[in-house]
């Protein structure tokens, strides 16, 4: 089992809800079936989020603002973004951990949560489960013309970019001989205009 992650069996509003503490993931998600289950109002975000889970892509645009969550005796509203394919009903990333002073104590399998208003630590007892996800990361998808690499060269790259290049069947290398240390030259002399343009 991954120790940056446990599960804790909650409700919103009498609802079983499974909710993951996942210090691996950079935001708060929600499943999309989850959403759609509790008939929960999703919304456009601005920009698209490409996320990577289990080392395949998935983009989403679509968020859940101000969701109430009720954790032990407190309540925290949360807008989680939607993920499509999702077996757990809510995972918190870094994002409210830190903004919620919460600490995961592994060894004991609590999870410490300091009210930043009152000062009050909420202990929550955590549960295992058998399947564990794997940890997933959001990030801002880049628009094309704010890559300024792209913008010199435009004649050469296409209006979306699809991707990483694809696996290939031969992989290419340059192999140097068994031992071979790194090469060290002192530099040619150069004309002090040359060496000007060098610089340059």
């Amino acid at each position: 089992m991954d120790p940056r992650k446990r599960y804790l069996p909650e409700s919103r509003y009498s609802r079983p809800t499974v909710v993951l503490f996942d210090s691996g993931a950079t935001h708060t998600f929600i499943s999309k079936s989850y959403a759609l289950k509790h008939r929960l109002k999703m919304s456009k975000l601005k920009e698209n989020y490409h996320i990577t889970a289990s080392g395949s892509p998935i983009d989403t645009t679509l968020v859940v603002r101000r969701l109430k969550l009720d954790i032990g005796t407190e309540s925290y509203t949360i807008n989680p973004v939607v993920l499509p394919h999702q077996g757990i009903d809510v995972i918190l990333g870094m994002n409210w951990m830190t903004e919620n002073n919460a600490v995961l104590d592994i060894g004991s399998r609590i999870v410490q949560i300091r009210s930043s208003i009152t000062g009050k630590i909420l202990r929550v007892h955590m549960t295992n489960q058998k399947h564990i996800e794997p940890t997933v990361n959001a990030s801002e998808l880049t628009e094309i013309k704010k890559i300024p690499v792209v913008c010199e060269f435009s004649d050469v790259f296409p209006e979306e970019l699809s991707g990483l290049p694809p696996d290939r069947d031969v992989e290419f290398r340059t192999e140097l001989v068994p031992g071979t240390a790194p090469i060290s030259k002192r530099p040619y002399r150069m004309a002090p205009d040359e060496l000007k343009e060098l610089k340059t």
